[in-house]
């Protein structure tokens, strides 16, 4: 994917390869831990609390998580958020091996944990800037979201099926020899990351603050964030409601299924984006993919008894989800000035995600009064969201947001353009 030199290559590979080794390890790690405390409780709310605290961290975090990015070194900032990572998973190996659940240090572990996350977050996005030429961009991205995704569906299986069978102390002990490989890889071959111009001094919310008010100060990525926003809140509201919905319906067995292709989906998605040479249209590819993530991923829960459609839908939605990322990673890698690049990513995730948590937590009770008040279906519910959804991204298709998507597109497409093809 990196065209420039075949030292970039390596290096952007081997990154890619320490990057899936150490999400296999933190992924089988988070699996244990999530079943020691369900196990301990015997309920979801500790569980569900532990989880928004880490959500909530990595989120609001996330702009001063850029100011890390922007002034120190990429491979020092690297090796030190999955070093620190190293380290919460080897805490929580001693506390399985003193055979206790200590939920302290569990709430600790996740806050240092969604720390770590959310610098790993925007240091990707600039390591890919820095080491893929414009051309390659959006197919480097996807083979980042590729790479990241495979571990999102074989570490839940894997790690879950090594807790039945060998215990957690054994599970976490592994994910701490596991991303132990994933730092020494790194160590080795980040040293070939360059050597990039760091942000200005000033404080950290000076750079914060200047990292929104590029956003703010352009009328086609301001428009654009608040559009992301709605989609995260109205997303977050249907997901509240989709795990009682889907196994009320079809099971605990049909939840496991739904969940399993949405992540095959995730994979789908980016490999289509990572193998694709065509030229594309960004002003007709995302805003195309979005509504029909929209339509087949909630629109389609409303269709009653034909689980079939809905585990095709959550395959769907998130295949199309996936297929936007690389093309919106890139426009904001190109639109925004290399020397604050992180703090922007951060800023962006900030103001695009900070409505998801609220909205998670509300979308339960919501739910739960809708299918309470029998006045529609509970797929109605869904559908209602859904075409909120297509309402939110209706800002794509006219004005200043359709200008940017226009002036991103690849440069395979404005060779076409240009010529009259």
């Amino acid at each position: 994917m990196i065209g420039s030199s075949a030292a970039k290559r390596v290096t952007f590979l081997m990154v890619l390869l320490s990057e899936f080794v150490n999400l296999l390890g933190a992924g089988m790690a988070a699996i244990t831990v999530t079943l020691m405390v369900y196990e301990e409780t015997d309920g979801a709310s500790t569980l569900a609390t532990l989880l928004a605290v880490r959500m909530f961290t990595s989120i609001f975090f996330s702009p001063f998580a850029g100011v890390i990015v922007d002034r120190f070194s990429q491979r020092r900032v690297l090796l030190a958020a999955n070093a620190v990572l190293g380290a919460t998973v080897a805490a929580l190996f001693w506390m399985a091996q003193a055979g206790r659940v200590d939920f302290a240090l569990i709430a600790a572990v996740f806050v240092v944990q969604a720390l770590a996350d959310s610098v790993a977050q925007s240091l990707i996005v600039s390591i890919v800037r820095h080491l893929a030429t414009d051309a390659e961009l959006v197919r480097s991205n996807s083979l980042v979201y590729l790479v990241q995704s495979v571990p999102q569906v074989l570490a839940p299986a894997g790690g879950a099926w090594a807790y039945g069978v060998f215990g957690p102390g054994t599970v976490l002990g592994a994910s701490v020899i596991t991303l132990a490989l994933s730092v020494s890889l790194m160590g080795v071959f980040a040293r070939s990351l360059p050597v990039v111009d760091q942000g200005g001094g000033g404080t950290p919310y000076a750079h914060v603050m200047t990292g929104f008010r590029f956003i703010w100060g352009n009328c086609g990525l301001r428009r654009l964030q608040l559009s992301y926003s709605a989609l995260n809140l109205f997303n977050g509201l249907s997901a509240g409601g989709l795990v009682a919905y889907v196994t009320g319906h079809a099971s605990a067995a049909g939840w496991g299924l739904y969940s399993a292709l949405g992540g095959v989906g995730l994979m789908a998605g980016a490999l289509f984006m990572t193998v694709s040479r065509r030229p594309y249209r960004n002003e007709v590819l995302l805003p195309v993919s979005q509504g029909i993530a929209a339509v087949i991923g909630r629109i389609l829960l409303v269709v009653p008894g034909l689980h079939w459609l809905w585990y095709f839908g959550s395959f769907g939605r998130n295949a199309m989800l996936q297929i936007t990322g690389g093309p919106m990673t890139a426009i904001w890698q190109r639109q925004a000035p290399v020397e604050s690049l992180g703090v922007v990513t951060g800023c962006r995730r900030l103001l695009s995600q900070g409505p998801y948590p609220f909205a998670l937590a509300a979308g339960g009770f919501l739910y739960d009064w809708w299918a309470a008040s029998g006045t529609q279906s509970e797929g109605m519910f869904f559908v209602y969201l859904g075409l909120a959804e297509l309402a939110a991204i209706s800002p794509w298709l006219w004005g200043p947001v359709r200008e940017i998507f226009i002036a991103e597109n690849t440069p395979a497409h404005q060779e076409r353009v240009a010529a009259g093809v």
